[in-house]
């Protein structure tokens, strides 16, 4: 969820290689296969890389330990922490919103929350906010750090941020923003009249078929979940237990499995979460981001080589948890969890990427 994480994964994944020619998918499979069997003989690749097509999967690796306080292993159906990639369900679920008829893209945050601690902010509307043109910043500050245990609902959150100035011209330009999501996330809980996370629960993770993904409990847990781990400067694990949110919120956080997400996908391509008008709107060009130019949509990021559109979805990344979830235009999604974190993780992203980018042409 944090900037530089972020933008140190995108440039893993979008690293470029000459590839071997292959003929079929299931070369494509073996040669990543191969590739990440190398990575993990040095211990550099500790979660799952999944390949589906049609909400199936066709291709999975999981390699490592899940908790190393337990040793279990990690499997396919290991819950491993999203990060910013659960921006994607925030964005799903304001244009489930913007179908209906119960919001407009023009819409300010005074409309809906006219409260709002920030004047300034009041007058940001709703694509400012998915575009992360809004000119609000995020919330990992010392108030976070030593509120984070009291961060059970949307509405703590606002204060980590609400008496702070926005940092540019609403619409002036993209500044990556995670408060920017909290606040989108609270006006669903407006508009809908019910809590975010039941919100999802209902309109995205059960009409997705997405029966493991979900937010933590007060506590931070969740049965089958991935512990986050990072390397110290002597090279020692570290664990993310004291640094994460909690629960996780509408900027990310939360949990989920491959297969959860390669059926997410798969129900967004199939516009059973958004119609194929506001699908296609939500997932064009909006904003140059640090990701390149046209790089991001409203709340999903296009994927660009050369100059060509090869995947869209979205990234997380934080200390111990790096993901991504990708679908390409041939229908293939690509499904990335770690619970490892930092450069040790381009390898992995990096393979998968490219392998993802071939399947374009099979």
């Amino acid at each position: 969820m944090r900037l530089i994480a972020l933008s140190l994964l995108f440039a893993a994944t979008t690293a470029s290689a000459q590839q071997p020619p292959v003929a079929t998918p299931e070369e494509a499979f073996a040669q990543l296969d191969r590739r990440l069997a190398s990575i993990a003989a040095t211990d550099s690749f500790s979660g799952v890389v999944a390949v589906a097509r049609d909400g199936k999967i066709l291709y999975s690796r999981a390699t490592g330990i899940a908790d190393e306080r337990t040793k279990a292993p990690i499997t396919l159906d290991t819950r491993f922490t999203l990060a910013s990639l659960g921006k994607m369900f925030t964005a799903v679920a304001i244009g489930q919103l913007l179908d209906r008829g119960k919001l407009a893209l023009t819409d300010t945050v005074a409309k809906f929350l006219p409260d709002f601690p920030n004047r300034d902010a009041r007058r940001v509307t709703i694509e400012q906010l998915l575009a992360h043109t809004s000119g609000l910043g995020s919330y990992w500050n010392e108030r976070y750090e030593t509120q984070r245990e009291g961060l059970y609902t949307l509405a703590d959150y606002v204060p980590l941020f609400a008496d702070e100035p926005l940092g540019f011209t609403p619409g002036a330009r993209f500044g990556y923003s995670n408060a920017g999501y909290i606040v989108l996330g609270r006006i669903v809980e407006t508009v809908s009249g019910m809590s975010f996370e039941d919100y999802l629960k209902r309109n995205v993770f059960e009409k997705a078929g997405m029966p493991n993904t979900g937010y933590y409990d007060r506590l931070g847990q969740t049965p089958n979940g991935a512990i986050g781990y990072s390397r110290g400067e002597k090279g020692e694990l570290r664990d993310n237990l004291g640094t994460r949110e909690l629960r996780g919120s509408s900027a990310g956080g939360g949990y989920s499995t491959a297969g959860d997400l390669a059926a997410f996908l798969h129900a967004l391509l199939e516009n059973r979460l958004l119609s194929q008008r506001t699908r296609e709107l939500f997932t064009s060009a909006h904003s140059d981001g640090p990701f390149g130019p046209k790089s991001y949509g409203y709340g999903f990021m296009r994927r660009i080589r050369r100059d060509t559109l090869t995947a869209i979805g979205h990234t997380g990344g934080a200390p111990g948890m790096t993901a991504q979830a990708f679908y390409n235009d041939r229908g293939y999604a690509l499904v990335v969890l770690l619970n490892r974190s930092g450069p040790a993780v381009g390898p992995v992203m990096s393979e998968s990427a490219k392998v993802h980018e071939l399947l374009r042409t099979k």
